[in-house]
């Protein structure tokens, strides 16, 4: 029976690796996505403006078209940092995986200071979660912000 139980615990573990997987590859995704958009937005509101009304636009604080490029250009830079708090919560988590693999073949003293370096990385890698995801429901709802300004 210990064999079953073996197989079960690791059949889950591979199907949570997995899920983990297309979880992180969703967001990627979609911060792109949201990125290069507003991008093109911005590039399209730019290049219509005629060469005459680049004087108006501006110098006019009320104008539709400012006030979107300000919050696509807010949207591209929240997502230039998400981008970079990213990659960092990718390589501290790697970190952590490579901790574990050393503290199965380490002495049990150095097991003890292989435990706490992972456990700072495991909190670190828990605040930059936090930080990603109430990041990302910011660049959403200014997205959707944007786009019906726009409109």
């Amino acid at each position: 029976m210990d064999s079953r139980k073996t197989e079960k615990v690791e059949n889950i573990r591979s199907r949570f690796s997995k899920w983990q997987m297309k979880q992180i590859d969703y967001l990627t995704f979609n911060i792109n996505l949201i990125l290069t958009i507003s991008l093109a937005i911005i590039g399209f509101i730019l290049t219509s403006e005629s060469n005459n009304n680049v004087y108006d636009f501006c110098y006019d604080k009320c104008s539709k078209s400012r006030v979107t490029i300000i919050l696509f250009l807010v949207i591209i830079t929240i997502g230039a940092i998400l981008n970079y708090i990213r990659f960092y919560d990718i390589k501290f988590t790697k970190d952590i995986v490579k901790f574990r693999k050393e503290k199965l073949n380490s002495s049990e003293q150095n097991k003890t200071s292989i435990e706490k370096k992972i456990e700072k990385l495991q909190s670190v890698t828990n605040v930059l979660g936090t930080i990603s995801l109430v990041m990302f429901s910011i660049m959403t709802i200014l997205f959707i912000i944007s786009i019906w300004t726009l409109i």
